[in-house]
C-alpha cells in the first residue's frame, strides 16, 4: 500500500550507538504489523516497552506495543551516524489490514442496516415511534461505529509524539 505520508528528516540528540541502544531498549521484538490490526490481542505480551519492532542495522519498523487498543500505523525509517548526533528519516505509514478494517467495517455495517431497513420498512411500524428519538438513536449509533476512526488518528499523533520524545528527536532546523 502506497503511503501518502512524506518522509520526515530530523536529528536525534543521541549519538548513533546510544540511539540504537535506546531504540532496542524501548522495543519488544516482533513483526510490527501484528500490533496494528484488530486481532492484536492474539499476540499478547506483558512487556512494558512502548514499541513493537523490527530493528536492523540503521533501519527500523515500529508500531505501538498495545494488546487491546492498537492503532493501524507504524513508523518506518532509517538512522545514520552524524558527527555528534544521529540523522533520522522516517514515515508514519498505515498498516493495511487494520487501516482498512476501521474504514470499511463502519460503511459495511451502515450498508447492511440500510438494506435491512428498506426490506423491513412495512413491518417496522415507524409511525408509532417519535422521530426525535429515532434521530437521536441513529446519531448515537453512528458516533459509536465511527469513533474508532477518530481515536486511531488521535493514537497516531500520540504514538509519533512518544517516538520523538523517547528518542530525543528534534527538527533539523531547531
Amino acid at each position: 500500500m502506497e503511503s501518502k505520508e512524506k518522509e520526515i528528516t530530523m536529528i536525534s540528540n543521541y549519538n548513533y550507538q546510544v540511539f540504537k541502544g535506546k531504540l532496542n531498549e524501548l522495543t519488544t521484538k516482533g513483526k510490527p504489523e501484528i500490533k496494528g490490526n484488530p486481532f492484536a490481542i492474539l499476540s499478547f505480551n506483558n512487556s512494558k516497552c512502548p514499541f513493537y519492532d523490527l530493528v536492523n542495522e540503521g533501519e527500523f519498523r515500529i508500531s505501538r506495543n498495545s494488546n487491546f487498543f492498537s492503532i493501524p500505523f507504524l513508523i518506518e525509517g532509517n538512522f545514520s551516524e552524524n558527527k555528534y548526533n544521529t540523522d533520522v528519516n522516517y514515515q508514519v505509514k498505515p498498516i493495511a489490514f487494520g487501516y482498512y478494517w476501521l474504514r470499511i467495517l463502519p460503511a459495511l455495517i451502515n450498508f447492511i442496516l440500510i438494506i435491512s431497513f428498506i426490506i423491513n420498512y412495512k413491518r417496522l411500524e415507524i409511525d408509532s415511534y417519535k422521530p426525535d428519538k429515532i434521530i437521536v438513536a441513529i446519531l448515537l449509533f453512528e458516533i459509536f461505529i465511527f469513533a474508532p476512526l477518530f481515536f486511531s488518528e488521535l493514537g497516531k499523533r500520540k504514538f509519533e509524539t512518544k517516538f520523538l520524545e523517547e528518542l530525543k528527536i528534534l527538527n533539523k532546523n531547531s
